[in-house]
Formats: C-alpha cells, structure tokens, sequence
C-alpha cells in the first residue's frame, strides 16, 4: 500500500532500471530524448528533482501515466502518455514511459481507483488486458463529460447541474482527442417539471449566406471562433464530439429571434436515421422522422426527403415533402 516505508528498488536483474511498490517500472534506456508532451498533458511541475525520485513520484500517482525530465533537473508529471497523444519535438526534454512489472512482490498493489482519480461523478474501473499497459485506470464520464478523468466539458450536458433553463447563451467545451477549446450555443430547457435537456448548436446561417456552406461530411468549419446566427459552423472534428452522447439533430428556422417560443418551422430525427457526418449520398432519401413542421404543415413518425451529396449541403426538400 501507500504506506510502505520501502520507496524505491535497484533491480539487479534489470540494469538501470527501477520499481517502486506500486509495481511499476522504467526503462532509462528505453527514454526518448529531445521529445515530450505539451504542457497541458502536465498535472504537476517538480523543479531540482532527479529522474528516480521523479518516477517514484509517477509511479504512486495514479493520475500519472509517463513523465518527462528538462535538462535531468524539472521534473514534468503526465496525465497520458505517447500511446494516447503523440510526442512532439523538445529539446531539452526527455519523455519516459512507466509500464507494469511483470514479476511478483510480497506487497499490496495499489488499485488506482481507491483514489477516486475520476472526476465529475465518473465512475472507476480497473484497466484490462486489452488496454495499452501505461493506463492505470479507467474512467466512465456522465454525459457531457469526456477526457481521461472526466475533466473536460465536451458538451452541453456538462453544464445541466450549474444552470438553468434561463442560461442559454455560449459556452466552452473542450475536445478531448486534441485538448483544445471551442466555443458554442448551448439551449437548456425542461422536459416536464424537473428533468433540464440541453441542445447544442452545430450550425446557423442567413440566407444570403447559404453559398458558404458546405455538406457536414466535410471538415468546412465557418467562423468557428465567433459564434453567431449569421453564418456559423463547428468544425466536423466538435462536431463528432458531440454526436458522442447526442441522440437526435433538429432543424429550425429563427431560432435567434423566436427561441423556440412560439410557432416555428421545426424537424427533428435520430442520428440513427441519419447520419448527418456520414451520409454524403442521399439525393431526396426518405428518412424518417420524429416530428416536422414546416409551413404550416405538422407530422409525427413521418417521412421527409433529405439531401446531402459532396456537392449539395444538407436541405430538406420541402417541395417534395
């Protein structure tokens, strides 16, 4: 356990190389220099700490799965490792792995969850034999939540427990396979007396603007650092986030005038229906949908014509209708 007074072994068997009670090892030989990881793979800075206390220190973190030295003296703990995210060139640093012992110790092996390293309300679960050796855990995120302990936003749904159905406006979420940042419209409202559902804004445009469009199997974002109802898009990228934990897409019409408080031309269908990032060959395919208003006219469970092609951008062709 972590009590354990013994911190760090030689092994004689492995040269150069070192165990801590956690079981785990580093391979000094194995190291890549001049690489690393970004400082927002970093979780903790050790200034004047030699590599062996740097890896003893890795290795009883649970959060860590590698570190990186600069100039043998800084020591750098990571939250992933290369097998997660790919190593860049800096020079200076030394990147190492820490991957489990293989052989046996009269000791008790910590169980990383008992740390509760996961965050947000997710939940712990122990690695398996099929993951790559450096993860020491697992976390399974509640719903808006993603990242490799539930740290990041990367969606609507990880705002439903400090908002209300009054908070719509722009939010930043954070896509877990780059780290970075974006920004979008979120929507929350009531589903019956108590249950708050969020909508997430994807795309938005007048119609003087509809030539900037383009079909959402391309990777055409426009404007996607100034959110606006004018001529907007998330990139494909944040927009796969999304769909991650999304259920159903919805297509509306004045939305920034009439929030959806009156009437308005309004369809919505599951993703299961139509795959919006994926189908770029759908010429007036009839798809079904949930529900539609569009001019007056209202369906449930009906089916409308959709087309997107590499050429035409998703409409609904309401002609056809």
């Amino acid at each position: 356990g972590l009590s354990l007074a013994v911190a760090v072994f030689l092994l004689p068997f492995l040269e150069r190389n070192f165990l801590t009670q956690a079981l785990y090892e580093v391979r000094f030989d194995q190291a890549k220099e001049d690489y690393g990881l970004a400082d927002n793979e970093v979780f903790l800075n050790l200034t004047q700490t030699p590599r062996v206390q740097c890896f003893y220190r890795c290795s009883m973190d649970c959060r860590c799965s590698a570190f990186q030295m600069f100039k043998d003296t800084d020591c750098q703990l990571l939250s992933s490792s290369r097998a997660e995210v790919t190593l860049q060139r800096m020079p200076g640093y030394t990147y190492y792995d820490i991957i489990p012992w293989k052989g046996s110790c009269p000791i008790d092996v910590t169980d990383c969850c008992e740390q509760k390293p996961c965050l947000h309300g997710g939940t712990c679960e122990p690695p398996t034999g099929a993951d790559d050796p450096t993860i020491r855990f697992r976390c399974l995120c509640r719903k808006g939540y993603g990242g490799n302990r539930c740290q990041y936003r990367i969606g609507c749904p990880g705002y439903l427990d400090i908002v209300t159905s009054r908070a719509n406006g722009i939010y930043t979420l954070v896509n877990p396979n780059t780290r970075e940042p974006f920004q979008v419209y979120c929507r929350f409202d009531y589903a019956g007396p108590s249950v708050l559902f969020s909508t997430t804004l994807i795309q938005s445009y007048a119609l003087q603007n509809v030539s900037q469009i383009s079909p959402f199997t391309q990777g055409a974002p426009i404007n996607e650092n100034d959110v606006n109802f004018q001529a907007w898009r998330l990139s494909k990228a944040n927009i796969e986030v999304l769909t991650m934990f999304a259920l159903r897409w919805m297509v509306s019409c004045d939305f920034e005038k009439t929030g959806w408080s009156g009437p308005v031309d309004l369809l919505q269908a599951k993703l299961t229906q139509f795959d919006i990032l994926e189908d770029a060959n759908a010429v007036s395919k009839c798809v079904n949908v949930q529900r539609m208003t569009i001019r007056g006219e209202t369906c449930q469970n009906c089916q409308i014509p959709v087309t997107q092609t590499a050429s035409y951008p998703f409409h609904v062709n309401t002609d056809r209708a």
